[in-house]
């Protein structure tokens, strides 16, 4: 039995990282020093206890034995969920190079999204709930991981699996999970599951558009990466606390044009990309 997985070690890095920011919005500044070096040791601890140099990315679990599980998995992703200001991810993992490869490579990717452990591995089963079938919820994950490294190509693949997921099973909706060895929903998946849903949403949001909201202080942060063969896109009710906005962006000659336009006060638009400047 596991002592801890990493993808559990991982939110709680996430959690530490989330409660710095809320104590630091709301003045508490000891309460925030406190979570800040707490992610900093969970981070330090993960790279020393599952880091896997041999792999290449990070171990399932760290046993009850103090023994690594080796087994590779689709779980180290969920480093890259948070962002900071300049768009990266919060505490991405030390050997991120390694890890975004072995995300998109054809042991773990299918045509349908991300399987839950790699297709090589002596415990892979494609029918198993937990041991190699696909979870839109892990396909979101890891385009969203891809988009943060840098990788836009591995991503654009990824979030197209799950968009495309849309007519599997029930109209309009996104399934649970599917087999990791054929394109099939699991009998026992829930047909219309939010997660999986969200899935679709959130790496178009964080990830194409690059969109982060910061109602307190009524901004608009836009770290766009449209496809290639975008020539513009919009998006429309997009909430800023109490405003609506809606960005659009448009393709000039000279790189990307992105507007804001709001029903109250306008907002602030900022972009942390090279090169990213106000327009005249």
């Amino acid at each position: 039995m596991p002592h801890q997985e990493v993808y559990l070690a991982l939110l709680d890095e996430e959690a530490s990282v989330a409660y710095h920011d809320l104590a630091a919005a709301l003045g508490d500044e000891a309460a925030a020093n406190e979570a800040q070096k707490r992610a900093g040791t969970i981070h330090a601890t993960i790279e020393r206890e599952y880091a896997d140099a041999d792999k290449g990315c990070s171990d399932f679990s760290h046993g009850m034995d103090g023994k690594p599980d080796r087994t590779r998995t689709v779980y180290p992703s969920i480093a890259w969920w948070s962002a900071t200001a300049s768009g990266d991810a919060a505490r991405p993992l030390e050997h991120s190079a390694s890890c975004l490869k072995e995300l998109s490579a054809h042991t773990l990717e299918t045509d349908w999204g991300l399987r839950d452990v790699a297709s090589d591995e002596p415990i892979f089963d494609g029918m198993s709930y937990h041991q190699g079938s696909v979870w839109p919820l892990f396909t979101g994950w890891a385009a969203l991981a891809e988009y943060r490294g840098g990788q836009p190509l591995a991503v654009e693949q990824m979030l197209r699996e799950n968009v495309d997921l849309t007519w599997a099973s029930d109209l309009g909706a996104v399934t649970e999970l599917l087999s990791g060895d054929t394109y099939v929903p699991f009998g026992r998946s829930t047909s219309h599951q939010l997660w999986s849903s969200t899935m679709v949403i959130v790496p178009v949001m964080r990830g194409v558009f690059g969109v982060t909201t910061d109602a307190s202080g009524d901004a608009l942060t836009v770290n766009p990466h449209l496809p290639a063969n975008w020539p513009d896109a919009t998006i429309k009710n997009l909430h800023l606390g109490g405003q609506m906005v809606q960005l659009k962006m448009e393709r000039k000659q000279d790189g990307l044009q992105v507007t804001a336009v709001s029903d109250g006060p306008a907002p602030t638009l900022r972009s942390d990309l090279a090169g990213a400047r106000p327009s005249a």
